[in-house]
C-alpha cells in the first residue's frame, strides 16, 4: 500500500467513528473501539481492492471504504460482546 492509501484508511476509519460518536447515544463511550475497528475495516477494504486489482483503487476506497468501516465496527462490537460473555 502506498502512503495515500494508508492516509485514506486512517481518515475514513476516524471519520466513521466520529460520525457514530456524534449521532448515536453511546457513541462517545465507544469512540476508541469505533476508531480501532473503523481503521481496520477501511484497511481490509483497501487490501481487498488491491488484491482484486480494481482500476482507480483510490476512488473505490473513497466510495466503499466508509461502508466497510461501518460493517467492521458492527462486527467488531459483536465479536467483543461474545468474548466478554465467554469470560
Amino acid at each position: 500500500m502506498d502512503f495515500l492509501t494508508v492516509a485514506l484508511c486512517l481518515s475514513i476509519g476516524n471519520a466513521v467513528a466520529w460520525l457514530l460518536a456524534l449521532y448515536t447515544d453511546r457513541g462517545m463511550e465507544m469512540l476508541i473501539w469505533n476508531v480501532a475497528f473503523g481503521v481496520v475495516g477501511a484497511t481490509l477494504c483497501a487490501l481487498a481492492i488491491s488484491v482484486v486489482g480494481l482500476p482507480y483503487g483510490t476512488i473505490w476506497l473513497l466510495a466503499i471504504g466508509p461502508f466497510c468501516g461501518l460493517l467492521q465496527i458492527l462486527a467488531g462490537h459483536a465479536i467483543r460482546r461474545v468474548v466478554l460473555r465467554a469470560l
